[in-house]
């Protein structure tokens, strides 16, 4: 009787440690999980996130040469460095910037505009306003500045036009804001080999040029 109540107690022990085990196992089981989990999570989000900044380069990369087919080059020219100046014409309100380092010419005598030149005399820049006596619209300008050079690129709005492309060894850019009462020119030249050294700074001074009132 004593024997038999000795091998009950040894079995119960038994039986204890082997559930207390299991609950042992499966807690720390369950952690492990939550962190698979946790790391799956983040590994999505960082997925979306790379996502996210491929099509933001994408973007980035069309518009840029979207400028660069504007201007006659290929849009790969290198972010300029250069500082600007702000010029404001003083008879017809318009306004463009342009680098502090190129020469300004003397001014015109009826002060409807001005020029500007690199200081290698590559880049010739010609800003200026002028009455709309013949009633021009943004049609007849756009023939116009297209028949001046070889276009390669032309666009349009409800009150500009620009047009680029080729005269003789020259890229020429021209952008014209075409208003009830007056019309606001900008023209660039410079040659195709300096497209890699002007390219930038041609856009941001293309991209500076605001008109005047357009009434």
């Amino acid at each position: 009787m004593n024997a038999n109540g000795k091998w009950l107690g040894v079995g119960i022990a038994l039986t204890m440690l082997i559930t207390t085990g299991c609950a042992s196992q499966a807690a720390s089981s369950s952690p492990t999980s939550e962190t698979n989990t946790a790391s799956g999570a983040q590994q999505n989000d960082t997925a979306n996130t790379d996502s996210s900044n491929t099509t933001g380069s994408n973007d980035t990369q069309n518009n840029t040469t979207s400028i660069g087919n504007e201007l006659g080059g290929t849009g790969n020219a290198q972010p300029s460095t250069t500082n600007y100046v702000s010029y404001t014409n003083s008879r017809y309100g318009f306004s463009l910037s342009v680098p502090s380092t190129f020469v300004k010419a003397p001014a015109s005598q009826n002060g409807d505009g001005q020029d500007w030149y690199s200081p290698d005399n590559e880049v010739k820049i010609q800003a200026f306003g002028q009455f709309n006596v013949n009633k021009d619209t943004v049609a007849s300008e756009l023939a116009s500045l297209s028949s001046s050079m070889q276009p390669t690129y032309h666009q349009s709005g409800a009150n500009w036009a620009v047009v680029s492309g080729y005269s003789g060894s020259n890229i020429v850019y021209d952008k014209v804001f075409v208003g009830s009462t007056n019309l606001y020119e900008l023209q660039i030249q410079y040659p195709k080999s300096a497209q890699s050294t002007y390219g930038s700074i041609v856009s941001t001074i293309a991209q500076s040029f605001q008109p005047g009132s357009l009434s």
